[in-house]
């Protein structure tokens, strides 16, 4: 069977997200991308030069995090990049989220599965049926 091209994208992008240790990775740094004025991520992305910015995580933060050995972390963290969840923003080993590439992971997500939430009924039950 051929599949779409966009199905197997989300496939890539889904089993990069398919452990708990990675799901954790994403939130610690989706909090540390969050603007410190305002509940939206922050903008300062690849031009962010300042040294007080708070942007990225350093594998030593997620294997403390995690409890976690550094190179059980660093799997984790290279399933990630591979599928081009998270990028390494600069030489001293901080890690971010490629926020384009998550947002286009939820849309994929969301386009694929075209049921509207009210769609599933509740305790699994169908009016129509029952």
């Amino acid at each position: 069977m051929d599949f779409e091209e966009k199905d197997k994208l989300l496939a890539k992008y889904l089993k990069a997200l398919s452990h708990p240790a990675r799901l954790s990775i994403i939130k610690t740094l989706m909090e540390k991308s969050r603007c410190p004025r305002g509940d939206h991520p922050c903008s300062c992305g690849e031009s962010c030069k300042g040294k007080n910015c708070k942007c990225g995580c350093k594998c030593g933060t997620f294997v403390e995090i995690l409890d976690l050995s550094q190179s059980t972390v660093s799997q984790h963290i290279k399933e990630l990049k591979s599928a081009g969840l998270i990028e390494l923003k600069s030489r001293k080993g901080d890690y971010t989220l490629n926020h384009t590439k998550l947002k286009e992971t939820l849309r994929m997500l969301h386009h694929i599965l075209e049921f509207p939430l009210d769609y599933f009924p509740e305790n699994n039950k169908c009016k129509c049926c029952n």
